[in-house]
């Protein structure tokens, strides 16, 4: 693998993000080829691993120190040339080559269109694979602007593919995205304010042994991560609330590989490069406590 030739995640050295050494992996994803609300995902990668800096490497809560871990990060690979086609299969292979040398990945964007490829190259090693997706939009349109590979439609794709899907924390939703979902047996919660809170034991239920998580960070709303390429007026969950999911999706699942997406960096606002830092920190612990137990 590439080493780095810019900021390693959290700033670990030469040892600690050794690739052949590191527990996990982090993939830098500029990947923007189908935002049109707010561009500027593109740019979500590398302001993620700057505002990693401010961060230690100690996760508090689990008492797991990363620099034993290990965290390598990958050299972004150049997707600006390619068509959105072509950068899913290359992310598809690049995360293939990653988790084959035993690391476990973690992918950061970019628009939630990596998931595809990220998801894609992982069953090609495990086998069948549940998603759970974390977002405030469900993004299971059938096609948009005429086109049928999109961030918006990325969870329909999956489906289509075989993948069993669950989704939580939608805010908004196009009614034909709804209906589809309810067709296809699609778990999913929708966060309005008087809602009841998602059953989480039907949602497991829903997921089988080996799980792909992807996080929309837009879920987590504008005061945790005020720049997404789909602003939100509020959270569809509680971050909180949604740590302590996922901790338990760690105890019970066999979580095979992460993604945070839809990170838009903004002028003199690090909020959201720096609390998707401290997220993709805990996940990297997390699977970390798990694999090695």
């Amino acid at each position: 693998m590439k080493t780095p030739a810019f900021r390693t995640f959290l700033g670990l050295d030469a040892e600690s993000s050794d690739a052949d050494r590191s527990f996990a992996t982090i993939l830098p994803l500029p990947l923007e080829k189908s935002v049109r609300a707010c561009a500027g995902t593109s740019g979500g990668p590398a302001s993620f691993l700057e505002a990693s800096q401010t961060l230690e490497p100690l996760d508090l809560h689990l008492g797991i120190d990363l620099r034993t871990v290990g965290v390598a990060t990958l050299s972004p690979p150049d997707l600006d040339s390619l068509r959105l086609d072509e950068a899913l299969r290359a992310i598809e292979q690049l995360v293939v080559e990653v988790a084959q040398e035993g690391a476990w990945p973690l992918a950061v964007g970019g628009e939630q269109s990596l998931s595809l490829g990220m998801a894609r190259g992982l069953r090609r090693l495990h086998g069948p694979l549940s998603i759970l997706h974390l977002g405030p939009r469900p993004d299971f349109l059938d096609s948009r602007d005429g086109s049928r590979l999109s961030h918006r439609s990325v969870l329909r794709r999956l489906s289509e593919d075989g993948f069993e899907i669950a989704s939580l924390g939608t805010v908004e939703a196009h009614p034909d995205e709804l209906e589809a979902m309810r067709e296809r047996g699609v778990f999913f919660h929708v966060s309005l304010p008087d809602a009841r809170p998602p059953d989480e034991d039907a949602l497991f239920r829903a997921l089988g042994p080996r799980v792909y998580l992807s996080i929309d960070l837009g879920v987590f709303g504008p005061n945790a991560v005020p720049g997404t390429s789909f602003p939100e007026a509020r959270a569809g969950l509680d971050p909180d609330g949604a740590q302590r999911l996922i901790e338990r999706l760690f105890r019970e699942r066999e979580v095979v590989g992460a993604d945070l997406c839809e990170l838009r960096p903004l002028p003199n606002d690090p909020r959201g490069e720096v609390f998707a830092a401290a997220l993709a920190r805990r996940l990297i612990a997390l699977a970390s406590r798990h694999r090695l137990s």
